[in-house]
């Protein structure tokens, strides 16, 4: 399944990718599973090493050997080894231009990585207790994320900010 070069997806990433994610906008819940817990992650799809090593021993219970990306339009598509390198080599690719869907073949968990440098990562229960303890824990994930956002770096609105936070359950 592993692919180097940007190419349109195909029928088996379109049916995973619609199995993981609605077409609602992204604060209004994109995940198909709206039981899933969700996590707001700093950083676009050209993510820090220490998310993707995170994100990597999480895929890795659940079987997945492939990273997926997905272009935001449903156009291009790149499937990479678990290679820190390989990610960061899509820069410039059609799938890292703009938002992105990042999910592996087991369908149990998908991230939708933003224009405006954060991500939602959304799992089952099992995904999303590896991601946490392999991160600090879930309130080390809400505190780095709260930290990120102060300004004057996020320029996300305040009622899409305010949105997202409810999305992770960390609102107000």
């Amino acid at each position: 399944m592993t692919n180097r070069e940007a190419e349109p997806p195909s029928s088996e990433v379109t049916h995973l990718w619609a199995s993981i994610f609605s077409s609602r906008p992204i604060e209004d819940g994109p995940f198909r599973n709206a039981n899933w817990e969700v996590f707001l992650v700093p950083h676009q799809l050209l993510m820090q090493e220490d998310h993707f090593r995170h994100l990597q021993a999480s895929a890795d219970l659940v079987g997945d050997k492939d990273l997926i990306v997905l272009s935001d339009d449903l156009q291009q598509s790149v499937v990479i080894n678990w290679d820190y390198q390989s990610l960061i080599g899509l820069a410039g690719h059609a799938v890292a231009v703009n938002d992105a869907y990042v999910f592996g073949g087991s369908a149990v968990w998908g991230m939708v990585c933003t224009h405006d440098d954060f991500s939602l990562l959304a799992g089952t229960p099992a995904f999303m207790d590896k991601y946490a303890r392999e991160a600090g824990g879930r309130e080390h994930l809400r505190e780095a994320f709260l930290n990120w956002i102060r300004p004057p770096g996020w320029l996300v609105p305040t009622h899409i900010t305010r949105k997202l936070l409810a999305l992770a359950g960390w609102g107000d």
